[in-house]
């Protein structure tokens, strides 16, 4: 083949690929993703060890408090946003005033309850009240986001990545100046709302350079709010869903136990999170794949669909099991002794990232058969067997207790679904498991 056929063949294929604009927003998101949670990971490394684990505790404490409610103000309704953008773009400008002032007042009942919160849990302690306000003032700037689902509709994906990169790096920076001069733990809740700030002020920069006028919330219509508020209940309700499931392990041990655990425990659970971004990566890159083949060709996706799950899994258990050897070294140097205890809580929480990487590329499977109401009631499942088993456990093994809930927590939802739902669950995953992978009835 000479060059100009090869370069001609690149051109038909990749330039001229009606997969380009997907690919392309495709890589900006993963772009925006790695910086921040990679370099964000790094930074809040370096803030533990400078802090140390009470202090940081005591951060952590409260962003976990705040995170609890954060579903609330967020609404979770940018897909209604983005569907009804693309369907009638000539409202557009309506539908985001509409959706927010929505997640302004959402904002204001999520601060609420955050605040409510801190003051039961800890009565008295105006450190922690203080700590959760300006946290959740975060909450505020994050109503300008509905900006980025506008973005989002029109395939410009880069223009909300820039935004929120470069509120990361302002914010990032306030961050080490806090660690360099010294400063409370209130700067790190600062950075919180500056960041938030900072990125909601670039969407409204960015919209009205393109729109040549500002977003005006007079325009925003009650009646378009209400039935956004209606229709979008169940997303809602499975953001905070996976809200409690996410956080609710570091609120409890700061109210059984204290703030010096919390940051033993954030940190373990920070280092084993650094790897959940390889099973999105994984699932971005086959999911295409795997719905050109269930449109094609049943038995071929249930083949490769389990190929997929078992080389996620066993692939992650290899990486779970070198981590878990190399921890104590790990966390000597990038943290100090001072977090010695995280070890222990780490070797086993690692443990989740293959039942996380096959259940990631496994969840694509309720969309295509129609079970978006089963996932649902495994969020359910989960979110609920969190909250009991770290009440439980917690109280009586401590550190141990939240790692015992989170594993049993993983777990419950495929064996609930499995069991009074669809048992189809649970022969996919033993067959993926057991690498059985030979072509049988279709799922």
């Amino acid at each position: 083949m000479s060059i100009q056929s090869f370069v001609r063949f690149c051109r038909l294929s990749v330039v001229d690929s009606p997969w380009r604009r997907p690919l392309y927003n495709s890589g900006w998101l993963l772009f925006d993703q790695v910086l921040r949670v990679a370099a964000g990971a790094l930074l809040s490394l370096w803030i533990a060890r400078h802090y140390g684990p009470a202090l940081l505790g005591e951060f952590n404490y409260a962003m976990a408090i705040v995170a609890l409610w954060t579903p609330i103000a967020a609404a979770s309704l940018d897909v209604l946003l983005i569907r009804d953008v693309v369907k009638d773009k000539a409202s557009a400008r309506v539908v985001l005033a509409s959706m927010h002032v929505l997640r302004l007042l959402a904002a204001l009942v999520s601060m609420g309850g955050a605040l409510a919160m801190a003051t039961i849990a800890r009565p008295g302690d105006h450190g922690l009240l203080v700590l959760v306000l300006l946290a959740a003032l975060s909450t505020i700037f994050q109503s300008a986001f509905v900006i980025d689902g506008w973005y989002q509709s029109q395939g410009q994906v880069r223009t909300g990545a820039t935004a929120r990169s470069l509120a990361f790096v302002i914010g990032a920076l306030v961050r080490i100046m806090a660690v360099v001069t010294d400063a409370d733990v209130m700067v790190l809740a600062v950075a919180v709302g500056v960041e938030a700030m900072v990125a909601g002020l670039f969407f409204h920069i960015f919209y009205r350079t393109k729109e040549g006028q500002p977003l005006a919330l007079r325009v925003a219509d009650w009646g378009c709010i209400r039935s956004y508020l209606l229709e979008g209940k169940s997303l809602l309700l499975t953001g905070v869903l996976i809200s409690i499931y996410m956080r609710v392990d570091r609120v409890m041990i700061g109210l059984f136990l204290d703030n010096r655990s919390v940051g033993i425990y954030s940190v373990a659970v920070q280092l084993c999170e650094l790897f959940y971004l390889l099973p999105n990566v994984v699932f971005l890159l086959i999911y295409p794949t795997l719905v050109s083949l269930h449109a094609a060709n049943e038995d071929c996706y249930r083949q490769r669909l389990l190929q997929a799950m078992a080389a996620s899994f066993y692939g992650s258990l290899a990486i779970a099991a070198v981590f878990s050897v190399g921890l104590p070294w790990i966390i000597k140097i990038l943290l100090g002794p001072s977090y010695a205890e995280s070890v222990s809580i780490a070797r086993i929480y690692i443990f989740l990232l293959p039942l996380i990487s096959i259940s990631t590329v496994f969840s694509h499977w309720y969309v295509l058969y129609g079970k978006t109401a089963i996932s649902m009631y495994g969020t359910l499942i989960g979110s609920v067997s969190s909250l009991l088993f770290n009440y439980v456990l917690i109280q009586r093994f401590g550190l141990q207790g939240a790692v015992y809930a989170a594993l049993i927590s993983m777990l419950m939802p495929t064996v609930i679904i499995s069991l009074f739902f669809d048992r189809r669950v649970a022969s996919i995953f033993f067959d993926a498991i057991t690498l059985r992978f030979g072509i049988r009835n279709a799922i």
